[in-house]
């Protein structure tokens, strides 16, 4: 789990580190366990908390932020539906991997003629082909985390 970050000139706690910059080249699966996981290394928590207005600064990064989300929320509404997991915080660090291949594996098909491997996409494409084929969630529809799966507020 990740910590709580200051930023110089700001009495607010942040989920990441002043600057951050929300990764853009990485693969689907490595984007996978940043959403989940987040990233140990920098001590950030699951980046499906960082919060757009609160922690992100510059545009780039909150249309990233907001294509990851319309990407994950969809992965894990097809390994929902395909009975893999019943919620978020069902998916852990010994069945992620499963789950993300399972939803990568229905979802790719419906957006690529040719197979594709998980390592060979980035979250902006995935995200560009799902939008074109109209296979993202409606806002309405998007998976929310369960209230014990949020982080505390500071």
């Amino acid at each position: 789990m990740g910590t709580y970050h200051r930023w110089p000139n700001c009495n607010k706690m942040h989920f990441v580190p002043f600057g951050f910059v929300w990764p853009q080249t990485l693969s689907l699966n490595i984007v996978w366990g940043l959403w989940f996981f987040g990233d140990h290394r920098l001590s950030i928590m699951p980046f499906r908390h960082i919060g757009a207005r609160h922690d992100l600064v510059t545009k780039k990064c909150k249309v990233m932020r907001s294509r990851c989300a319309g990407v994950m929320n969809k992965l894990a509404s097809i390994a929902i539906d395909g009975n893999k997991i019943t919620r978020l915080r069902d998916i852990n660090q010994v069945n992620s991997q499963d789950i993300f291949l399972y939803a990568f594996q229905t979802i790719i098909p419906l957006l690529y003629e040719t197979p594709c491997r998980p390592e060979d996409l980035v979250v902006d494409t995935v995200y560009e082909k799902m939008r074109k084929k109209n296979l993202l969630l409606n806002h309405d529809d998007n998976i929310h985390m369960d209230e014990s799966d949020a982080p505390s507020p500071v």
